[in-house]
């Protein structure tokens, strides 16, 4: 997770373990690969709701690059208003520019890929 995104979720960690029920995005988080069933055991070990929001934050952090915006998808709709306080102004913008960014990457190598291969075959002519 970069540092940006560690920084939006100090911002709001107090509004996320005062509203989060973990239980409601567990599913969402192990179907994007971010937490394993082992994570939410570890987290749901704990007594009390706040308890597990807080180490379903500390957890979170360290869970890659990917960890952020899966963690805002899996708020989006049960979860409306902390989804709009974690992405605040640009932060959205911001993610749907580098998932734009990774496609016309891939894009470009498959066009690569194919003019390398027109390229052979005129070779052979």
């Amino acid at each position: 997770m970069n540092t940006k995104h560690r920084e939006v979720l100090r911002k709001n960690r107090v509004a996320i373990v005062e509203s989060l029920r973990v239980e409601d995005i567990r599913s969402h988080m192990i179907q994007d690969g971010i937490l394993t069933i082992s994570h939410f055991q570890s987290i749901t070990a704990k007594p009390t709701r706040k308890e597990r929001a807080e180490e379903f934050l500390d957890v979170l952090v360290t869970r890659g690059p990917n960890a952020f915006k899966a963690f805002t998808r899996a708020l989006r709709y049960d979860y409306s208003f902390l989804y709009a306080s974690l992405m605040g102004k640009g932060t959205e913008r911001e993610l749907d520019l580098v998932e734009e960014n990774k496609l016309l990457k891939d894009e470009n190598k498959t066009l690569k890929q194919y003019l390398h291969k027109i390229y052979r075959g005129m070779e052979t002519l």
